[in-house]
């Protein structure tokens, strides 16, 4: 982290991780840091965000984002289930809510910078901007499409460290919150039923047919939005062997399942491709990458190019549950973002 007295406005969600950000840059010297409070349909806790600040002795301001939220979050996240893709909502609120926010209240404020409690890091490399990933609690998939101008703001005091030693900091400073338990991974969704916060913003398709790989009936769905590619558990059908789902078409209203050796794949394609640090990478003659499929995934080794329109990516061994939505996110071998896109 650059080490600087410029300003900067620090996103305070009233979690662990703001609050031990905000901390390590104050002791890093930069003046003044401003908590910011971003206030959307999430989980938000104003009071535990007003008493960090209070405690840490900083500005605290608050900033209404629900309605960009609910136009560029939930629409989206709504939108991918009902078209039977799994999305990652983090991955768009970033770019499109988060950093947007911090940036205009920085502004605002006459700040030079934002930062976050991510846990990853942010660089140049030959000459360009890009997030680097954390060896433990990596958090810099869900970052993939941030812009270099917003990039070039951005800080991430938790470089380097993991959940554990930033909670040990936090109780040996006594922060406030440095017990308090982390947030789900959906923030909007507080129970974790995304079809009933689905069904309460659309109309849910109805019950259809689960179909094995030859398209031939084997049972009954409850609905698209209730499954995602891989998933096995709460099927609602008693088969004779594990069974996995491997395709939804909404179209058809049918659900395709598998056994888990056919949920493997060698290739993906995606859209929609931010390109982060590919200077000097020919991305249409292809190149060597470590692919990310999802957050909790370790990366893959691959080769990709990009054709003008989407990322192809053929992998060295064959990867799991590739799902339609997800982000694709290719890292170069050093540990930093090169580009990544939605899977098509």
């Amino acid at each position: 982290m650059r080490c600087e007295t410029g300003g900067v406005a620090v996103g305070i969600s009233g979690g662990v991780d703001s609050a031990a950000a905000a901390y390590i840059l104050l002791e890093s010297g930069f003046s003044p840091v401003v908590g910011v409070t971003v206030l959307t349909e999430s989980n938000v806790d104003i009071s535990d965000a007003a008493e960090v600040c209070a405690f840490l002795g900083i500005e605290h301001v608050t900033v209404d984002y629900t309605k960009q939220f609910d136009e560029k979050v939930i629409s989206y996240f709504v939108g991918m289930y009902l078209s039977g893709r799994t999305p990652n909502p983090c991955a768009v609120c970033n770019p499109l809510v988060k950093f947007d926010a911090l940036i205009a209240t920085a502004d605002s404020l006459g700040l030079e910078y934002v930062a976050t409690g991510h846990y990853c890091g942010v660089g140049v490399v030959n000459g360009v901007h890009t997030v680097f990933a954390s060896k433990t609690g990596d958090q810099s998939y869900a970052l993939y499409g941030l812009s270099q101008s917003q990039l070039s703001r951005a800080l991430t005091p938790l470089f380097g460290m993991d959940k554990a030693e930033v909670r040990t900091l936090a109780g040996r400073v006594g922060l406030p919150v440095a017990d308090k338990p982390d947030s789900q991974d959906v923030c909007f969704i507080r129970d974790g039923d995304y079809a009933k916060f689905i069904a309460e913003r659309a109309t849910l398709p109805g019950p259809g047919d689960f179909v094995d790989e030859t398209g031939a009936v084997i049972g009954r769905h409850k609905g698209v939005v209730h499954y995602t590619i891989g998933q096995r558990k709460g099927l609602g059908e008693a088969f004779n062997r594990h069974m996995y789902v491997k395709k939804i078409d909404p179209a058809k209203n049918e659900v395709t399942l598998c056994d888990g050796e056919s949920l493997y794949s060698t290739t993906l394609r995606a859209e929609n491709v931010n390109f982060m640090a590919m200077n000097g990478v020919n991305a249409c003659a292809g190149f060597r990458a470590m692919a990310k499929i999802r957050y909790n995934q370790k990366p893959a080794p691959c080769t990709a190019f990009f054709d003008g329109e989407r990322l192809t990516c053929g992998f060295d061994e064959p990867v799991r549950a590739v799902a339609p939505g997800q982000p694709c996110v290719l890292y170069d071998e050093a540990g930093y973002i090169l580009c990544g896109g939605v899977i098509a």
